[in-house]
């Protein structure tokens, strides 16, 4: 590196240190500042106390209520689902099959509503991207 500013004819003085400092400077500002605000962005995504108990709430929703039929409603057609198959769908929705994800898109598809009998025991969204939701609990359901 010295051969090449000697090369090109540079010579060192005070007052290139001094640039060079107050860069050197604004350059790390710049980087904390990045870092604070992908931190604060970050953190509440993997924080969540509110989404471990809406997680545990659903558990225990699932657990707990026979649940007879599953209703699939979105913008344009209802579709519900009853007996074998409707059985299938909460199995598929136990807490073995779940795991955390964050979709920041939301594009919501449908809304999917667990029902026993005619009282709803149960309201998830689920969005186009394939991601759950409950209450401020997002997760996906492994393949």
């Amino acid at each position: 590196m010295k051969r090449l500013l000697e090369a090109i004819g540079f010579q060192s003085s005070k007052n290139d240190r001094l640039v060079l400092k107050w860069f050197l400077i604004v350059c790390c500002l710049i980087a904390s500042a990045i870092g604070v605000v992908i931190l604060l962005v970050l953190l509440p995504i993997v924080w969540n106390p509110q989404a471990k108990r809406d997680s545990a709430k659903l558990d225990s929703l699932l657990s707990s209520q026979k649940i007879d039929s599953v209703d699939f409603i979105s913008l344009y057609m209802t579709n519900t689902i009853t007996g074998i198959e409707g059985q299938k769908i909460v199995a598929s929705l136990d807490r073995t099959n779940r795991m955390n994800a964050t979709d920041l898109s939301k594009a919501q598809g449908q809304q999917v509503i667990l029902r026993n009998g005619t009282n709803a025991v149960c309201r998830l969204d689920q969005f186009d991207s394939g991601t759950w939701s409950f209450g401020e609990y997002d997760f996906r359901l492994r393949q």
